[in-house]
């Protein structure tokens, strides 16, 4: 007898988003192969990308010009944004999961993940009508 069992893995494919922080390009490659599957512009500064859950949606802090904005993950485009500070370098989830935490030269901020994905659902539910 033979047991198999199907994974997420199997199932969907996975993405990591890699910056090129000075040329200002977000490039999409696929975890299993490391394939370019996509690149988007972005601003010169952009760095510490965070994939959202379910996928739709990316948080991008800009390390030069302190603008945190939401993207759609498939095309890239700006859905919203916010002004944080210079030098966000990195995104960390709470350990309850209830905030990102973003530290910047203007000191810790934190955005609460239910209205971050409230946001995301909302943004994603414009551009696909």
């Amino acid at each position: 007898t033979e047991i198999y069992t199907l994974s997420l893995h199997d199932a969907l494919p996975i993405y990591f988003y890699l910056s090129l922080f000075v040329e200002g390009k977000l490039q999409k490659r696929s975890v299993d192969t490391l394939d370019l599957v996509g690149t988007f512009k972005v601003a010169p500064g952009t760095r510490g990308i965070k994939a959202l859950p379910g996928g739709r949606c990316l948080l991008a802090p800009n390390y030069l010009n302190g603008r945190m904005q939401l993207l759609d993950a498939e095309a890239g485009t700006p859905l919203a944004g916010w002004w944080l500070g210079n030098r966000v370098r990195s995104i960390t989830t709470s350990f309850d999961g209830k905030a990102y935490y973003l530290p910047s030269a203007a000191g810790l901020f934190g955005l609460d993940v239910a209205l971050v994905d409230d946001l995301c659902a909302a943004m994603t539910q414009q551009t696909d009508q």
